[in-house]
């Protein structure tokens, strides 16, 4: 024998409504959201102090949960004199660095110019604690190696965020 329960809505006893943890459910998917962030033009960094490649702003779904954050970005740099095209770049949320690469880059003992297009894949795991608003920025900048950083605008090699949130 089957049974079937049907119910308009399902409150906690203060009348709140309650999360996937109140129920019982824990680990799962809970929102997934995918930022595509080629920029409408390109940026171009030419110094060695950080610039905004790119800012996203993500609102947790869940007062208490895992944020999985993957950035892929097509960067390039250049340098015309020499073979030293490093570069360094990072990702803040809400102004506070959670990963840095130093000296990204391609370095050959020749001479004359070089330049490289590369995809940049980074991940973090971020623990949501208040289901605020976070603010998601990639930046970068030369490092005094490279002449100059660049985030193309180009519809085909397109740049992304993607943050998963996990309960």
């Amino acid at each position: 024998m089957s049974s079937i329960i049907k119910v308009d809505q399902i409150q906690l006893a203060d009348g709140s409504t309650p999360t996937a943890g109140d129920l019982g459910i824990s680990g799962g998917v809970v929102n997934t959201q995918l930022f595509n962030v080629t920029p409408g033009s390109g940026i171009t960094n030419t110094t060695s102090t950080f610039a905004d490649f790119c800012t996203v702003n993500y609102t947790p779904v869940q007062t208490t949960s895992t944020l999985l954050i993957t950035s892929s970005l097509i960067l390039n740099a250049s340098k015309e004199s020499s073979q030293d095209a490093r570069f360094t770049y990072r990702m803040t949320i809400d102004g506070t660095k959670v990963w840095l690469v130093d000296q990204q880059g391609i370095y050959d003992y020749g001479a004359g110019g070089i330049w490289h297009n590369f995809s940049h894949v980074q991940q973090y795991e971020h623990s949501n604690t208040t289901g605020s608003q976070i603010q998601i920025k990639v930046q970068a900048h030369t490092d005094g190696r490279a002449t100059q950083v660049e985030f193309f605008a180009d519809t085909l090699n397109r740049s992304t965020i993607h943050i998963m949130e996990i309960a």
